[in-house]
């Protein structure tokens, strides 16, 4: 993944307050393909599983920890 587009996708998901949640979704969907980034993954993942406001967006955010540690 190109290094803008992973920052991008990083700083929507960690500022995910600013946000609309379809768009924090699309961004965890992106994100959780690249199981191969796990540290990048875990720590954003982790975040949004534990303190978005929306619900949609911890659950995908759980599927993505779960792809990134091999779930």
């Amino acid at each position: 993944m190109d290094v803008d587009v992973r920052r991008v996708l990083t700083y929507v998901v960690t500022n995910g307050e600013r946000f609309d949640p379809g768009v924090r979704l699309d961004c965890l969907d992106v994100l959780k393909t690249r199981t191969g980034e796990e540290k990048m993954c875990g720590m954003r993942c982790w975040r949004q599983a534990r303190k978005d406001q929306n619900a949609a967006v911890r659950m995908k955010a759980l599927e993505a920890l779960a792809r990134c540690h091999g779930g």
